[in-house]
């Protein structure tokens, strides 16, 4: 993240070519951090097990705060759940 401290003590995260992979961090006024991240999906998102629980959590849509998708791990896998 931009403004990590530890970036220029990081060999891999100060190089010239790891600029693209730093990311901005723009605080909203509802005191929410925004961090924009493109990314390219396949149909399956292939992940090794140990990454599943990275990426569990609730995540809250930018127009309509009440629609949140939950991931969750069951069995190894990814799993999602909408709530309205």
């Amino acid at each position: 993240m931009n403004g990590d401290k530890h970036i220029k003590d990081d060999v891999n995260a100060s190089s010239p070519s790891a600029r693209r992979r730093i990311l901005d961090i723009e605080k909203m006024n509802d005191g929410i951090a925004k961090v924009k991240y493109d990314a390219g999906m396949s149909k399956v998102l292939h992940l090794e097990a140990g990454s599943i629980d990275r990426l569990i959590g609730k995540y809250t849509g930018i127009s309509d705060k009440e629609k949140i998708a939950e991931l969750f791990n069951f069995e190894k896998r990814l799993w999602k759940k909408m709530k309205h």
